[in-house]
């Protein structure tokens, strides 16, 4: 049974279907070309952002180089506010000038993502050193894929992390069937957690589907982090129902020779494997497992739930209209932000 109280198992809950929710309206503006660039997407992993960013306090850093929309409605960012980003509206959290995965706020402890996920290691050691200079009492918790395990970027910040005994938590989020990854990062066989133990600091694996499980570990390390015992690394397995994001989605459906990502051609997993591995998604579905967790242990009754769900199916009603009748950016706005002091005068570089 789970040491924490009804008020945070129903809060998971919330976040929890409040994701789906919110994702599930992102697929269909998406399909109804009202997005601008890819959509990255979580369904299947909201167990793993969730319970990673959960026991994150309000001075603490996050840097995240996977689908992290529940980390992000967590840390306090509205789904209106993830609507018109991805909508590339004026009310967005960059005023529209952004419709891809780079959403950053750090009032909100959030450092944007990019297209180099390892390097969110390097930078989060960076804030945790700066941490510890000024002697803050933060944490950086930095989330990546398996893949960052195969850049400079990834091993030259947790070195770093651990020679000076950072206040750094990374987790790395390991899909089993993900050949591609699995070619270039591990030997066969062996497991991420088991490697890193090499850099003098504690490592495990968790079930990335199972949001409890996860908290608790985070919530150990970062408390291990905080009291100044430095960083510490969890591999979480999880196995997500989409790919990387929409865009990676409708190009699937092209022939194999037309494929730019490494998820398909020669090293992608048979038909008996995809359609082994969908069943197991399916199976153990992180949001169906925590609702079936919640109603065996009666610490969610009908009403509750239907309260719950209630709830969650009012803000999205409500979010998505707003979002779709929010305007897009003024044609003046491009520069505002951009150039020193609020001029819109480009430098002039020396001839």
């Amino acid at each position: 049974m789970s040491r924490f109280g009804k008020h945070q198992l129903h809060e998971l809950y919330y976040y929890l279907k409040l994701t789906r929710s919110l994702e599930e309206e992102l697929a269909r503006l998406f399909r109804a070309g009202k997005l601008s660039g890819a959509l990255p997407i979580s369904t299947g992993q909201e167990a793993l952002s969730l319970g990673a960013t959960y026991p994150l306090r309000a001075q603490d850093v996050l840097a995240s180089a996977v689908p992290c929309n529940t980390a992000l409605l967590a840390r306090g960012v509205t789904p209106f506010e993830i609507l018109t980003h991805f909508m590339a509206r004026r009310g967005s959290p960059s005023g529209g000038r952004d419709g891809s995965i780079q959403f950053c706020d750090l009032k909100r402890g959030l450092v944007a993502p990019t297209e180099h996920p390892a390097a969110h290691v390097a930078v989060m050691a960076g804030v945790a050193f700066a941490a510890k200079v000024q002697r803050k009492d933060w944490v950086a918790l930095a989330l990546v894929g398996e893949r960052a395990l195969a850049t400079g970027d990834f091993h030259e910040g947790l070195n770093f992390a651990s020679v000076h005994q950072l206040p750094l938590v990374v987790v790395i989020e390991k899909k089993p069937l993900d050949p591609a990854a699995a070619a270039y990062v591990a030997p066969a066989g062996q497991n991420h957690y088991e490697r890193l133990k090499a850099y003098g600091l504690p490592t495990v694996m968790v079930d990335g589907n199972d949001v409890l499980q996860v908290l608790q570990v985070v919530e150990a390390a970062l408390e291990r982090a905080r009291i100044g015992k430095g960083p510490s690394v969890i591999e979480a397995r999880t196995a997500g129902r989409t790919r990387f994001s929409m865009r990676e989605d409708i190009l699937a459906v092209w022939p194999a020779s037309a494929q730019r990502f490494p998820e398909a051609g020669a090293d992608e997993p048979g038909e008996g494997q995809r359609k082994l591995a969908f069943e197991d998604r399916e199976l153990n579905d992180p949001v169906d497992q925590f609702e079936a967790f919640l109603i065996e242990h009666a610490q969610m009754r009908p009403a509750e739930q239907k309260e719950i769900l209630a709830r969650v199916t009012k803000l999205i009603a409500e979010d998505v209209r707003r979002a779709e009748e929010e305007p897009p950016p003024a044609s003046e706005s491009p520069t505002t932000g951009v150039y020193d002091r609020g001029s819109n005068v480009p430098v002039r570089l020396a001839e």
